[in-house]
Parts: C-alpha cells; sequence; structure tokens
C-alpha cells in the first residue's frame, strides 16, 4: 500500500519535473547568449578597423593646418608622452606619477621640422566639449606639461570656416620668442 502510494505521488510529479528541467535548460542557454557565462570565452582579437583616424572635423582642420605651415609636418593625435619626458631628479614614486599623469593623453595635431622631426608647435582643436570640469582639468595639465617643456601650445576653437592667415600668425607667434626689452 506504501508503495502504491509512493508510486502515484511520482507519477504525478513527473510533469512537474519535466517543466522545471526545461526551465533550468532554458535558463542556461540565454545566460550563454546573454554573455553572462561565469566561464571566459575566447575571443581572438575583438578588434576592427575605425573608418577614419580623424573625425570630420579634425580632418578639414587638418588641411588648414597644412596650408597654414606648408613648411612643417603634421602629425595627428600624438601622445603627450611623445612630445615631452619627465624631468630627471625627481624620486622614482614622482616621476611615476608625473608619467601616470601625461599617459593616454594625446594631442591633436603636433607641427615638426620635416628634416630633423625636431618639434616645433603643438595645436589643440577645442570644441564645446572643453568647457566641462573634466576637459578644463585635462587641458591645464596639457597647457602646464607643454610650457614647462618649452614645447609652444596653440589652442584653436572649433569653427565652420578658418582664417589660413590667422593661423598661421598664431602659430608664428608661438614659436617666435618674445623679445627682450632693454632699457
Amino acid at each position: 500500500m506504501l508503495e502504491g502510494t509512493f508510486s502515484n505521488a511520482f507519477r504525478q510529479m513527473v510533469p512537474l519535473l519535466i517543466v522545471a528541467l526545461l526551465g533550468l535548460v532554458g535558463l542556461a542557454v540565454l545566460k550563454g547568449r546573454l554573455g553572462g557565462s561565469t566561464k571566459r570565452r575566447k575571443v581572438g582579437f575583438p578588434y576592427e578597423r575605425r573608418p577614419s583616424l580623424f573625425t570630420e572635423t579634425e580632418t578639414r582642420f587638418l588641411h588648414i593646418l597644412r596650408e597654414a605651415a606648408p613648411d612643417m609636418a603634421v602629425f595627428g593625435k600624438v601622445r603627450l608622452e611623445d612630445v615631452v619626458v619627465v624631468r630627471r631628479g625627481l624620486s622614482d614614486s614622482e616621476r611615476q606619477a608625473a608619467r601616470n599623469s601625461i599617459s593616454s593623453r594625446h594631442l591633436d595635431f603636433v607641427l615638426v621640422d620635416p628634416d630633423s622631426t625636431r618639434i616645433m608647435c603643438a595645436v589643440e582643436l577645442d570644441d564645446s566639449s572643453h568647457a566641462s570640469d573634466r576637459a578644463r582639468r585635462a587641458d591645464a595639465l596639457k597647457n602646464g606639461a607643454l610650457a614647462a617643456a618649452g614645447v609652444p601650445l596653440v589652442r584653436v576653437r572649433v569653427s565652420g570656416t578658418y582664417d589660413v592667415l590667422d593661423i598661421r600668425r598664431r602659430i608664428d607667434g608661438a614659436m617666435t620668442p618674445p623679445a627682450l626689452v632693454t632699457a
């Protein structure tokens, strides 16, 4: 009699067990498809080519800059750390902190002498995003690092049109040391 009761109860639970098992299998499949797997899947190299190195705005300005500085080579998206280096005489921790503050930062454009590759001037193209506090701090860091290293910097506001002669004058002005005044 006990055997018959057990058998009846088991038969009644079979459909419920099947539904629960199907639900667990469904959750496992869904979790795998949504990337929720606890195991890391190997994805190889998950990269693709950017459509362009520069934005449309930067590309337009690049052409103006080449026209304004025809005797210089123009490079874009140059790492700040490739333009300035941390000076000697600092402790290891000071040196590392200084490097960390400039790493992962770049300059929009750098003008160099085409023969010697001597860095002549940096050019930053500033759009409305430079009004945020974070951008202002990043700009202040670039300004300070370049000034300390003696690298002239020209900041240009993004515009629909640019005056090539004005850009040329600003670059020339930044690269010309101020005249010494004698009394």
